[in-house]
């Protein structure tokens, strides 16, 4: 599982994990490499059923989703995603419209007038090219990977001071191996409050707004 320390601790350790995967995406390819071997068992085999392209088509799929959890990828997709945004704008903006015209009219008990259905045609023609089914498929599962500030206070705050924690324990360790200790892994300088509203800009934001 997770040793709870990132990739560059790997890295920068030699860790055995940075070595099998020649220090690229190192967790990531773990997780990819662990859930495979779990799927691919008996009583596991939940795409036992698949033909060998529909396999073969889901295996790549499932390998891009989860090696772009890595943050590496965040702000390539970030910029990816505005780029989209900027080049559909109109088309966006329409589709919202629609979505919320169909949203006040069901909650009334009725059915928009237009009859526009949603998502809109021209979104879903845009949405089904491969590229960007591609992008939006990586961004909602790396998305799901960081997405804790959107959940309820109490909860967000107790994984957050989880993650803290374990960010901390890495820290420890850079010391210990006297490595520089990252900028999140310091207990004794760390201002936690101030922490996650930088996480909150510089990740969720980004994906949400």
């Amino acid at each position: 599982g997770h040793p709870g320390v990132n990739n560059d601790f790997l890295v920068k350790t030699s860790d055995v994990l940075a070595i099998c995967y020649n220090d690229i995406s190192p967790l990531e390819n773990m997780h990819c490499s662990r859930m495979f071997d779990i799927v691919t068992k008996p009583r596991t085999a939940v795409f036992g059923s698949l033909q060998k392209e529909q396999y073969h088509e889901v295996r790549s799929i499932c390998v891009a989703a989860i090696l772009h959890t890595d943050n590496v990828h965040h702000m390539p997709m970030v910029k990816k995603l505005q780029v989209f945004a900027e080049l559909h704008a109109e088309l966006l903006t329409d589709a919202q419209d629609v979505y919320q015209r169909r949203q006040e009219a069901i909650e009334l008990g009725d059915m928009p007038a237009d009859g526009a259905t949603w998502p809109t045609k021209d979104l879903s023609d845009i949405l089904w090219d491969s590229d960007n089914r591609t992008l939006l498929r990586n961004l909602v599962f790396h998305f799901a990977d960081i997405n804790n500030t959107t959940r309820p206070f109490a909860i967000c705050k107790e994984w957050a001071v989880l993650v803290l924690e374990e960010f901390f324990s890495q820290g420890d360790s850079e010391k210990q191996f006297g490595l520089p200790v990252g900028p999140l892994n310091d207990r004794e300088k760390l201002n936690r409050p101030f922490s996650q509203i930088g996480f909150i800009d510089f990740f969720a934001a980004p994906f949400v707004f």
